[in-house]
């Protein structure tokens, strides 16, 4: 066990790496794509966790209201990045993303990973390797659901996590827990 007085200061220097790693992929993501934070994740979201969501979901995986997401919507709708289209029960509406929509989700991704990647630089190989090893032990508890995995992992990309072929972390903390 740390001494306290370590735990607190690791406890600090990884709020400021995460102060620095969301700007720095805000910024990042923004200059690639003129979309604001949530604009983004909902644009992420639709392009690799939820197409074809409804707006609750949408507004669920974003921690947004019903009337917000709704907005955010209509915003997006307005610049050709989503169009709404027939839910699964014909009561609802699925927002889809536009092809503009999918080229911004692409750009999304590209702008988070490569000012995420470019944070990492100053680590050796072996450093990296060991800090991907600490961040799974900590994310592996964090989700309590699928909805709060979904807000959580909102800018995610399921392919390099490795959602796809079970090493995320996230997911596999709600399998561990039975979900």
């Amino acid at each position: 066990m740390l001494p306290r007085a370590q735990e607190v200061r690791t406890a600090n220097l990884l709020g400021a790496l995460a102060v620095r790693a969301t700007d720095a992929t805000q910024d990042a993501v923004a200059d690639a794509t003129g979309l604001a934070p949530v604009e983004a994740a909902a644009v992420n979201l639709l392009a690799s966790s939820l197409p074809s969501a409804g707006i609750q979901v949408l507004a669920d995986g974003l921690g947004l209201s019903q009337p917000g997401a709704t907005r955010l919507v209509d915003r997006l709708a307005r610049r050709g990045v989503v169009r709404r289209g027939p839910g699964p029960d014909g009561r609802t509406r699925a927002v889809v993303l536009t092809e503009e929509g999918g080229r911004l989700a692409a750009r999304v991704a590209e702008a988070r990973r490569d000012a995420l990647v470019a944070l990492l630089t100053p680590l050796e190989p072996s450093a990296r390797v060991a800090l991907a090893a600490g961040i799974e032990q900590l994310l592996e508890p964090l989700a309590t659901s699928t909805d709060d995995a979904v807000r959580g992992c909102r800018l995610c990309d399921p392919v390099a996590c490795g959602h796809l072929d079970g090493r995320c972390p996230v997911t596999r903390g709600l399998d561990a827990r039975g979900r």
